[in-house]
């Protein structure tokens, strides 16, 4: 009642001024702004609460607001007793439906003449989608930079003023530039001046036909005398709204192949399909919107390799499995990422949506042309020796060893690593899940395999 009291006397005194605020802008604003006591109780709160928290403003009228996350709400009982303002403080809110929201935070103290009643207004911008939007464009590029370390050519993006925008590193081992040496700059800078004319073109029909391209041209070396030969794939790039940004080039050291084919007719089908299966993935991942860590992947590449081999599988199906391993959890590009680092457990719906990545990765790499049945693998990883994973209920001899490898792999990373939302449990916790469901959830084999690796697993754990 006392602060109920002290609000009144404060609007009565300064009506002209605070009501303005309170029914003009608070009516008006598609923030939350809230009007609170010195004991953080809320005198006041204006309607745009319903369209970001889905409460009604007099479900929330006299209460402390439990809506913030118990973090964010330690920080704003701390800075409030502290600090006089404060602007675009990042906080998380909590929806009725217990649904994260990410927000801007400013409040604002206000006082009567003598300085004894106080109170603060708080306004609260709900910046959600571009929180998830940043952390996607994060997460795409370390999935492209994961892919790039593990190319054998060159990755370029290069803008629609022919500029260099982003290349890998391995342009120094092949042309000897640093990447320093080319972005901002014109990509035909490094063109043998004889071909200029050719990749100039291949550029601009590339941008308009919206239609892959591979041309074969040389590049000048920064020390080297002698021109580089390169298989090039060039792929229009698109943004989320399917407009042309610039080009992705692949581009292969084939100087070797190029004097061999001097003296026979070499083919080049199968370095070319390959290289064009790698830039496939990269424009996806560019034009895809992802949410989990590619360092994940590759430490289940890693383990599902040391498994593999200890198994005694052929050297291509290790590769393949390498390969899968990679990108085994592409499929959650699609996923906010806001529900694969939710601490709490997830809703049935929220499950299902998750469990959709093996099918979603599946469709995104189903028509690349590799080596090994890496659409497959991906798609069966999370199946069951028991029948009981998903997607299909795929049992037994149903399943790819590939896929079952990754599977084991894919578990103990995941409990044995640390994840954003918690510490790590530790690979004793999943050795431990791992043989207690041997011959039910996990092929025997596979286990036997694991096993037999157990001391050498901890390099590849991120346990801090």
């Amino acid at each position: 009642m006392e602060d109920n009291k002290i609000f009144k006397k404060f609007n009565e005194k300064h009506d002209s001024y605070f009501q303005s605020i309170l029914n003009s802008i608070g009516n008006m604003s598609q923030d939350i702004i809230m009007v609170l006591s010195q004991d953080l109780k809320i005198l006041y709160v204006n309607k745009s609460v319903k369209a970001i928290l889905d409460y009604n403003p007099k479900e929330l009228v006299g209460k402390h607001p439990f809506f913030f996350s118990m973090e964010s709400y330690k920080k704003f009982e701390t800075q409030t007793k502290n600090m006089s303002g404060m602007h675009d403080n990042e906080c998380m809110l909590l929806t009725k439906q217990n649904d994260v929201k990410i927000g801007l935070q400013s409040f604002y103290k206000i006082e009567n003449e003598d300085k004894r009643s106080k109170l603060l207004i708080c306004i609260f911008k709900d910046i959600s989608e571009k929180q998830i939007l940043k952390e996607k464009l994060y997460s795409r590029d370390a999935l492209i930079n994961q892919f790039s370390r593990n190319m054998p050519g060159i990755v370029t993006f290069i803008d629609m003023a022919g500029k260099v925008r982003w290349i890998n590193d391995n342009v120094y081992d092949i042309l000897g530039y640093n990447k320093e040496d080319l972005i901002g700059y014109s990509f035909m800078n490094i063109i043998h001046p004889k071909d200029r004319q050719d990749v100039n073109n291949y550029l601009k029909k590339a941008m308009k036909t919206n239609k892959e391209k591979v041309i074969r041209h040389r590049c000048k070396p920064k020390v080297k005398k002698n021109p580089i030969f390169l298989e090039s794939v060039i792929r229009s790039q698109l943004d989320e709204n399917r407009n042309v940004i610039g080009v992705v080039t692949g581009s292969i050291n084939i100087s070797k192949r190029v004097a061999a084919e001097k003296k026979s007719d070499i083919s080049n089908k199968r370095l070319r399909e390959s290289m064009k299966g790698i830039i496939e993935i990269v424009s996806l991942a560019h034009e895809s919107r992802d949410s989990y860590t590619a360092g994940h992947q590759q430490r289940v590449s890693d383990i599902a390799k040391l498994i593999a081999n200890s198994i005694g599988l052929s050297r291509k199906i290790i590769e393949g499995i390498g390969w899968a391993g990679i990108i085994h959890d592409i499929g959650k590009i699609s996923i906010p990422s806001m529900l694969l680092t939710k601490p709490d457990k997830l809703r049935p719906t929220e499950y299902d949506l998750i469990k959709d990545h093996c099918s979603i990765g599946y469709e995104i790499t189903k028509g690349i042309k590799f080596d090994y049945p890496v659409a497959d693998i991906i798609h069966q990883h999370h199946e069951k020796y028991d029948g009981s994973g998903y997607p299909n209920g795929l049992q037994g001899e149903e399943i790819l060893i590939e896929a079952k490898i990754l599977c084991v792999a894919d578990v103990v990373e995941a409990m044995a690593s640390k994840r954003p939302y918690r510490a790590a449990l530790g690979l004793n916790m999943a050795i431990e899940e791992i043989t207690s469901n041997r011959g039910k959830k996990y092929d025997p084999n596979v286990v036997d395999a694991l096993l037999s690796v157990k001391t050498k697993l901890n390099r590849y754990l991120v346990t801090e």
